[in-house]
């Protein structure tokens, strides 16, 4: 497996960082590859961003799909 470099930038976009009332908007970098990300629509997120629920499942759907086809490409099914 090659190198892995994420970064996560977030800015305050309010005068002062208050419960529920600040910007969850962030930006994701994964090997210069870049995501526009936030939290979940309920939690005042954006519809149309990535978020960690979103992240985390496409991930292991991944990870269970590779790990099929590489078990079915040994077996040449």
């Amino acid at each position: 497996m090659g190198d892995l470099s994420i970064s996560l930038e977030w800015v305050l976009q309010e005068d002062v960082l208050k419960p529920d009332a600040f910007s969850k908007n962030h930006k994701i970098e994964i090997n210069n590859n870049f995501f526009n990300a936030g939290s979940a629509p309920e939690y005042g997120g954006k519809e149309n961003e990535l978020n960690p629920e979103q992240s985390l499942a496409a991930a292991i759907s991944s990870c269970h799909m590779m790990t099929f086809l590489a078990l079915a490409a040994k077996m040449r099914w």
